[in-house]
């Protein structure tokens, strides 16, 4: 057949039959260079210089293999990802429209943590420490300075009380749980901490005013105070804020154990959806075996407590415990849009960076060729 010219002819046709049959089904698939696109350039995040240049080679490596299923799975078509250097990654994505949400999809950690809920009383009862150790930093100065800053805040402590009173009835900061006599005897300037922390709406949680968790997280952050805390012991701030009837926002603050009984190491799906009870958008996860037996172990141990699961340093949630749980759960991101839980769940399935990435470089790249 393939001796004769008409044998030839026939093979050449039935060739580019097939060639226009699978162009018509899947089309043509523009690369960079002839629709343009987004390119970035990316690096593990060491901002005090502690990593060699072997580890940073070596993490660069593993988030390459991660960034690969997390842009596969995020749709783009015929991505360009790869390693240049020893620690730096490139990114190119052809046609990529949404470009805020291909960004975040590439930088979030997604390092996911279920972690026990302690008890407020553990909070409570180390804020007077915890107070003492920001008199000591600021010193009579700065504790001045910081007064003043509240007295002439129009949503300092005192004018935002009824708002309070209407969010958690009569019930008073932390300060006044540790003895209305001495914060009156000490003065206010000595409970610079605990005056900002309310007790939240349940045990182990707390609430600040959304516009004092910049002040809160600068006083945390002082040196010794976070050391007044018992061993194996944190603070955690939740994901998102909560208005009271329009008047103002409270960011939760939870304490929990530090070490987590759990990682995402052990997730094997992830599925984005709503709660067909609540409406609210949610995550459904699916752990393996090994993570089922140990979710089963440690919940059949804390009924009746909070479990608080962690994304990124952040709670999303921390329900209580009313039963034995096995290998399936629920993350709940409220009111948050589909796409967002879509995003989550494409992370979560793609698996936690080895470190944090930066983009240290970004930029809209017209199509080219041709030109």
């Amino acid at each position: 057949m393939f001796g004769t010219l008409k044998g030839r002819l026939l093979v050449i046709l039935g060739v580019m039959a097939l060639a226009a049959v699978a162009l018509w089904q899947n089309g043509i698939k523009l690369g960079l260079d002839l629709q343009g696109g987004m390119h970035l350039a990316l690096e593990v995040q060491d901002p005090n210089g502690t990593l060699t240049a072997e580890q940073r080679a070596d993490y660069t490596d593993q988030n390459l293999e991660i960034l690969r299923n997390r842009i596969d799975q995020f749709g783009v078509t015929e991505p360009n990802i790869q390693k240049i250097g020893a620690d730096r990654i490139i990114v190119e994505l052809p046609g990529i429209t949404d470009e805020e949400r291909a960004k975040d999809v590439i930088r979030q950690q997604a390092f996911l943590e279920w972690k026990l809920v302690l008890g407020s009383d553990v909070l409570v009862n180390a804020l007077p420490r915890m107070d003492r150790a920001v008199v000591q930093a600021l010193g009579e100065e700065g504790l001045r300075a910081l007064e003043d800053t509240s007295q002439t805040d129009p949503t300092s402590v005192g004018a935002q009380q009824d708002v309070r009173d209407l969010l958690f009835g009569q019930v008073d900061s932390a300060a006044d749980t540790l003895g209305a006599d001495t914060a009156r005897a000490s003065g206010p300037t000595q409970t610079p901490l605990s005056r900002l922390i309310l007790q939240g709406a349940g045990d182990g949680e707390f609430a600040v005013a959304e516009v004092d968790v910049p002040r809160v997280k600068q006083l945390l952050a002082l040196p010794g105070v976070m050391n007044a805390l018992p061993r194996n012991t944190e603070l955690r701030w939740g994901a998102d804020p909560y208005a009271v009837q329009g008047q103002a926002l409270y960011r939760p603050l939870f304490v929990l154990q530090a070490r987590p009984f759990l990682t995402g190491e052990r997730l094997e799906e992830a599925i984005a959806g709503r709660d067909p009870m609540t409406a609210e958008t949610i995550v459904q996860f699916q752990l393996d075996r090994r993570g089922g037996r140990e979710f089963e172990a440690v919940t059949a141990e804390n009924i009746g407590k909070r479990i608080a699961i962690v994304l990124d340093t952040l709670v999303h949630s921390a329900p209580v415990v009313n039963s034995r749980i096995g290998a399936n759960g629920q993350i709940t991101l409220g009111q948050a849009p589909m796409t967002e839980a879509q995003d989550l769940a494409l992370v979560l399935r793609a698996g936690a960076f080895a470190a944090p990435l930066e983009i240290i470089e970004q930029r809209q790249v017209g199509p080219s060729l041709g030109r």
